[in-house]
């Protein structure tokens, strides 16, 4: 069986779609993220000037802890889309065979690092209500 060899302007092709789903994925990833955060510091804030119980204090603290974890998981998105581990010196399809493991491994581990900030906040809100 013979495999096909890529030629160069086909990688450059594959890493430009790449760069372009991977920059308009952290995009819609940081306005929604910033979105969120303004509503529930927002929320915080209201629910803390209304609080009459221990119950309403908790809920706002959930509230800020939720948008707390948001801003964590927005930066450590900016950390790993700026950070460049990959040796410069690869080949053009070592390096795309590099990024495209690199996805797929964030992707696997997105319930800790994205998931995992936010869990005391919806914590904290669920022991409110």
């Amino acid at each position: 069986m013979t495999t096909a060899t890529i030629n160069l302007n086909e990688i450059k092709a594959r890493h430009a779609a790449l760069s372009r789903t991977t920059k308009r994925r952290n995009t819609l990833e940081y306005v929604a993220g910033g979105v969120a955060v303004v509503f529930l510091l927002v929320m915080s804030v209201v629910t803390f000037l209304a609080a009459r119980t221990v119950a309403d204090w908790v809920v706002g603290a959930g509230f800020a802890t939720l948008a707390l974890g948001m801003v964590i998981v927005g930066l450590h998105i900016f950390r790993k889309s700026t950070r460049t581990d990959a040796d410069m010196a690869a080949s053009g399809m070592d390096y795309l065979t590099f990024r495209l493991e690199r996805e797929r491994d964030l992707l696997r581990s997105a319930w800790l690092w994205y998931v995992g900030p936010m869990v005391p906040g919806f914590v904290l809100v669920y022991l409110g209500y």
